[in-house]
């Protein structure tokens, strides 16, 4: 089984954090894998050693957030 991301750790990504747009760093990516009839598995990116997150919520640029 092959897993890929979106993005790496080290990279910088923008997110909404506390109502304002952040530029923070990937430190730690989580997999969690589960299976209840079909293997489902999700991704989660660590930021700044604080928050967790889904992938869909992070962007590469400031403009695009």
């Amino acid at each position: 089984m092959t897993i890929e991301t979106k993005y790496n750790i080290g990279d910088e990504v923008w997110v909404y954090y506390n109502m304002m747009p952040e530029k923070m760093i990937i430190t730690h990516i989580n997999l969690y894998c589960r299976k209840r009839g079909t293997l489902k598995t999700e991704i989660r990116y660590v930021l700044n050693n604080c928050i967790s997150v889904d992938e869909k919520v992070l962007l590469p640029t400031k403009g695009e957030l």
